[in-house]
Parts: structure tokens; sequence; C-alpha cells
């Protein structure tokens, strides 16, 4: 699965901290996995590995949000390389970075990306455990991006909690990949699943995850 290639903005986002207006459901679930303290961060590190019938994959990734700086890594394999200025031989492995990093941050780019579409309505039932939860679909625009106009549902529960989703490549309404949110862990205050798997031999988790966060000023 890739998704939109698009920046991470850090601008007027981080004012919700301090702003009375009720927030929608996207905000709530990006403030529940902490986005509010993003800015903070001088760079973010994790391995994203994969078990599935297509095979098995691991990749280690240093991401600086503020530089924009990407670091690979995977076994002996090193790469480096800017988002602003991507190399054409490194643009595939630049769509491995957006895909993994979906995985990781998601709940984030609900603000981050710009010309997305949302839609909820009343409980229904998660495709896998068959609970019912609330729900968001998130559908992006065609035109940008790695995979444009793909879309996304999350199941969540009252405290914002993800614990299901799907992917729809192209926006389409039939599900080309489910999985759940498994194992959350808090690193440095920000909450990651950690675990994703379905009932079809799927199973991907993020390992090793660091935050570095910027040195405060005296």
């Amino acid at each position: 699965m890739k998704s939109l290639l698009y920046t991470i903005v850090l601008s007027s986002l981080f004012l919700l901290t301090g702003c009375n207006e009720k927030l929608n459901v996207q905000q709530k679930i990006a403030k529940h996995y902490g986005i509010d303290q993003f800015h903070q961060v001088e760079s973010i590190q994790y391995t994203w590995n994969v078990q599935s019938k297509h095979g098995a994959a691991s990749r280690t990734w240093t991401y600086n949000p503020n530089t924009k700086d990407v670091h690979y890594q995977n076994g002996e394999i090193k790469k480096t390389w800017n988002r602003d200025k991507i190399p054409e031989d490194l643009k595939k492995l630049d769509g491995d970075f957006i895909n993994d990093q979906y995985w990781v941050l998601f709940p984030f780019h609900l603000l981050w990306d710009p010309g997305v579409t949302f839609v909820t309505g009343l409980k229904k039932k998660a495709p896998i455990s068959g609970k019912e939860y609330h729900w968001l679909r998130i559908a992006y625009p065609k035109g940008l991006g790695y995979t444009p106009g793909d879309a996304y549902e999350l199941y969540f529960d009252d405290q914002h909690n993800i614990h299901e989703w799907t992917y729809h490549g192209g926006g389409k309404k039939e599900i080309d990949l489910k999985s759940t949110w498994e194992k959350p862990v808090n690193v440095s205050g920000f909450l990651f699943a950690s675990e994703f798997n379905n009932n079809e031999g799927f199973k991907l988790w993020i390992s090793d995850i660091k935050i570095k966060l910027k040195k405060k000023k005296d």
C-alpha cells in the first residue's frame, strides 16, 4: 500500500491546543495520538516490518520533519536524500518511505494532508472483529502522489483509539486491505499502534521507535 506524496506541514495546526471551538473527528483523533507535540520532534526513527503472502520485508527509517532529510537502512544498504529534491534513482525508495510512514503516522496525516475529504456517520461493524465502532472515511484527491485517489476507513472507539482500518485503492468501494491496529505504545508522549494483523496471513509491525526532541532553549 502506497499513500500520497505530501509534505508534512508544521504550521497553524498546532494552535488547536488552545482552540476553544468544537473539534471535528479528525482533529480529535490526531490530538489523541499526540499531534500537538509534534512540533517538538527533531527526528523520528523506526523499523517497518511485514510478513504476507507476498513475502517478508524490513526497512529502517530516520526522518527529520524540519529539514525533510530521510535516512534509509536495510542491512548494509544505506541511502540518504532530501524530500525537497528527490534523486530520480531514489524515487521508488521514497515511495516506500511514504508507504511506511503512513502506517506509523496516519492519525497526523488527517490534519497534515491538503485536499482530503472526510465522511462519517452512525456506528457500524468493523470488518475483522465485527464489533461496532465509530468510523471515518478518508478520501484523497485524484492526480497527486504515488497512488492518487486512495481512500481509507478508520474504526475507532469513544476515546478515539483506532482498532481497525481498511484501504481502498483508487477510492473504490471494495476493500483491498484490512487490518487491526494493536499493541499501542507510548514513546515520548506520542501514541503509536505497533502491530497490524488480519485473518488472511498478513502481519505488519513497527519496532524500535525512537523520538529525538528538540533541545529546549535556555
